[in-house]
């Protein structure tokens, strides 16, 4: 056992429908809600597809024990119900029985806020999100750091709830993975980036939070194959926002700014920062901005990636370094780790240094959210 706390640095908590009655009047006919559909329960989030809510596939025992805490939790066939989202006390039971100390929590609303088309109510929800957070979790920040959702769509009001939340005790803060009308390389963010930069706080990119909008109301089941796929695949798109903080500048001209891509494995990071300085090196006459150091080295010092059951990453670390690698349980979705953490941590580590294997499993941790580890 190691002498040393571990923390998670990517869990979850699904929010009750209820909190979205907290929303302005004029927001919550279009708040996220649950339709039957076809007999069978969606999720609608405005700018996304129906979503289904019942797995096609009938679930094993080891799944109910990550998924259900009472007899009959089971209709939704998700994550939903399971009561140690809200109730901190079995919160904290599950982090005990799964071997850690503490967690930073994305709440399902970095899921659901950035698709709308309307700033305003993207707005209304984050700071709808925000407020139940600090409500459920601000008195637990030892054990329990929560990540802000902030919409990006209009960067002053962004900057604005940055700095609200800064002030209520946020230790993170979430933006979308991605926004392909108007990417992070634009000078239009300069002036976030220098108030995140300012507040100290660590911004998170995660996977499946690109800010694309979809107006599809009919709901359909994956074509063959492309579940597992996609899957997959979408974890890449990690490599989107990695390269261009890198490569425009953003982390020369913003030394004490650090992100993290959140959820995304760490198995490609090598071969991305490796062809980044090749690159860098060889197309050097192209190259704009011109930068300082080799990108590689803007990565290991501001940058950090997650992950949960990677042991092909941690093969990597002569390469990628272990200062910019954060371990999480994934608690509690059903790619995660929990309630076999310690397992996993025993099968991907071997052959990982001890000062290593502390440095991700804990020192990462404690040094970017406050984690206290003694």
């Amino acid at each position: 056992m190691d002498n040393y706390p571990i923390f998670s640095a990517d869990s979850h908590l699904n929010e009750p429908l209820d909190i979205y009655q907290r929303l302005p009047a004029a927001f919550r006919d279009r708040a996220p809600h649950v339709v039957t559909i076809d007999n069978e329960p969606h999720m609608i989030v405005e700018g996304q597809p129906p979503r289904p809510l019942v797995a096609p596939n009938p679930l094993n025992e080891d799944d109910k024990k990550r998924y259900w805490r009472e007899e009959g939790d089971e209709q939704l066939g998700r994550v939903f119900h399971r009561a140690g989202g809200t109730d901190v006390a079995i919160r904290l039971q599950d982090q005990h029985t799964d071997g850690i100390r503490g967690e930073v929590i994305y709440p399902h609303g970095t899921f659901n806020t950035f698709t709308s088309r309307d700033p305003k109510f993207q707005l209304a929800l984050a700071r709808n999100y925000n407020d139940y957070y600090h409500e459920i979790f601000g008195e637990h920040t030892d054990r329990l750091v929560v990540s802000a959702v902030i919409p990006m769509h209009d960067i002053d009001a962004a900057i604005a709830e940055a700095t609200r939340v800064a002030k209520l005790g946020f230790r993170s803060l979430s933006i979308p993975m991605d926004i392909a009308h108007r990417p992070y390389n634009l000078p239009d963010y300069e002036p976030f980036w220098s108030t995140v930069e300012e507040l100290r706080l660590p911004l998170a990119l995660h996977i499946f939070t690109e800010a694309e909008t979809s107006d599809a109301e009919t709901p359909t089941r994956s074509a063959p194959g492309e579940d597992l796929a996609f899957e997959v695949v979408d974890m890449a798109a990690a490599m989107k926002p990695l390269c261009l903080f890198v490569a425009s500048g953003i982390l020369e001209r913003h030394p004490d700014l650090k992100f993290v891509l959140v959820e995304c494995g760490i198995g490609w990071l090598a071969w991305v920062l490796q062809t980044l300085d090749q690159i860098n090196e060889k197309r050097h006459m192209w190259i704009q901005p011109k930068l300082e150091l080799k990108p590689s080295e803007y990565f290991r010092r501001q940058g950090a990636a997650t992950f949960c059951d990677d042991a092909v990453g941690l093969g990597n670390i002569d390469v990628t370094g272990s200062e910019c690698l954060l371990w999480g349980n994934d608690y509690p979705h059903d790619e995660g780790t929990f309630p076999h953490s310690r397992e996993v941590i025993e099968r991907i580590f071997d052959g990982v240094s001890d000062s290593a294997r502390r440095q991700i499993l804990c020192g990462n941790a404690a040094r970017l959210y406050g984690f206290p580890i003694s």
